[in-house]
């Protein structure tokens, strides 16, 4: 296995050395374990050096997106600059022209060109709402100034046993329809978390007594969340997101738990999984880091793993305090945790010394989850519904499907798993 690490800062000269470590005295690439082989050759490839192994044909943005992410802030600005002027009046000119502001260290003038931008953003969050979602990026350090968060308490519905303490848990978080759509996955999945013990987060539960008791069938931890948070200003899909990142931040607060896998509640959990606390250094902190990808969706936060070490927490509390900071500009919605991600990944780069080890986990991700494709879910869905409470022949004929259409090959450990 094969793993990305950005390893911590410590000091300004320390960041400096980070960058000069990416650029020799011609200014040319010469990455480490930043970016992965195909990046790193793209990179080279911009530079006019040979890129071997057939490497992508990126586009600019990407090009300008990589070059930051080696941590080269003024090259990425000139190549997001030049994208931007060349867009003309397309929609995400603005965000492009603010990243390069950004890149440049004018976080002020960055954060005008985004509030614009989403003033003149909603006929396009109609149409286009995963790129509209950009609207909620924020570049300024004042996104994270002020004081840390106070962990929340925890509802517990099915509390942790005392006994477990330096334990790990995967985290997800469901709303009562979600959890009627899903129950027999959650029941599955509970199968496959091996000493990583799940958590389901329940947000607004119609029947507490429901939740609790499938909770205690399949040995699960189990809390609740009721309506009427202050959080709760904002879209659903928005609302099951940050509830999570209070509860992990809670979690690993307490002092009883060593590391918080942050999951959706629509995937699947594979054997591999069972490993995700072997596969991470205690220090490490995991992500889903499309490197190159655009901002507001480079970090899958459908997957995350978050562990009791201090730079890992403050990364935690970072995005926390985030998505505080645009919840009190406006209603949060679909793909704040995108965005949240990546404004503290680009904090933590550039304008911090305190962040963390970061494992990119793409390498390992076939072996460890499979995330049901959006024109599957309502299929699953309905036989899902159809399945009544019986969660364990459910879990199977539901997944035997999925698994047999999809090829998964991971099927048969799946299967079997749910016989045990």
């Amino acid at each position: 296995m094969t793993s990305e690490t950005l390893g911590p800062r410590g000091t300004d000269a320390a960041l400096e050395r980070r960058r000069m470590e990416a650029v020799n005295t011609r200014g040319r690439v010469r990455m480490s374990n930043n970016v992965s082989p195909s990046l790193r050759d793209a990179l080279a490839a911009h530079d006019g050096l040979p890129a071997g192994g057939g490497a992508p044909e990126l586009k600019p943005f990407q090009v300008g997106l990589c070059l930051l992410a080696a941590g080269r802030p003024l090259d990425a600005a000139e190549v997001l600059e030049d994208y931007a002027g060349r867009l003309a009046n397309a929609p995400n000119t603005t965000v492009y022209g603010a990243l390069a502001l950004a890149c440049r260290g004018a976080y002020q003038e960055a954060d005008h060109l985004l509030e614009a931008f989403s003033v003149s953003n909603a006929e396009h969050r109609l149409v286009a709402p995963r790129e509209a979602s950009a609207d909620m990026l924020r570049f300024s350090p004042l996104a994270f100034a002020g004081p840390d968060p106070d962990p929340v308490e925890i509802d517990w519905l099915v509390p942790p046993s005392r006994g477990n303490r330096g334990s790990s848990v995967t985290l997800m978080s469901v709303d009562w329809a979600y959890f009627q759509r899903l129950a027999p996955l959650i029941a599955e999945n509970s199968r496959q978390t091996g000493s990583a013990q799940l958590h389901v987060h329940f947000v607004a539960p119609e029947d507490p007594e429901v939740a609790a008791d499938f909770s205690r069938r399949f040995d699960l931890l189990a809390s609740m969340q009721p309506a009427g948070s202050s959080k709760d200003a904002g879209e659903a899909s928005a609302l099951l997101t940050v509830h999570r990142f209070d509860i992990a931040h809670s979690l690993l607060a307490s002092g009883q738990f060593d590391r918080v896998t942050i999951l959706d509640a629509d995937a699947i959990l594979l054997p591999g999984y069972k490993h995700i606390n072997a596969l991470l250094d205690p220090s490490l902190t995991g992500v889903v880091d499309y490197v190159g990808n655009r901002p507001w969706f480079r970090f899958a936060a459908g997957m995350s793993s978050f562990c009791s070490e201090p730079h890992s927490l403050r990364f935690l509390t970072s995005i926390i305090k985030y998505i505080n900071f645009i919840q009190e500009i406006r209603p949060l919605r679909w793909r704040i945790d995108q965005c949240a991600f990546y404004a503290t990944w680009f904090h933590h780069l550039l304008g911090s010394s305190d962040g963390p080890e970061i494992r990119n986990l793409i390498p390992e991700l076939p072996h460890l989850i499979h995330f049901i494709e959006k024109r599957d879910r309502t299929d699953f869905w309905e036989r899902a519904s159809r399945s009544g409470s019986d969660w364990n022949e459910a879990g199977r004929s539901v997944l035997q499907s999925y698994a047999q259409r999809l090829g998964l090959h991971a099927e048969a450990d799946v299967l079997r798993a749910s016989e045990t």
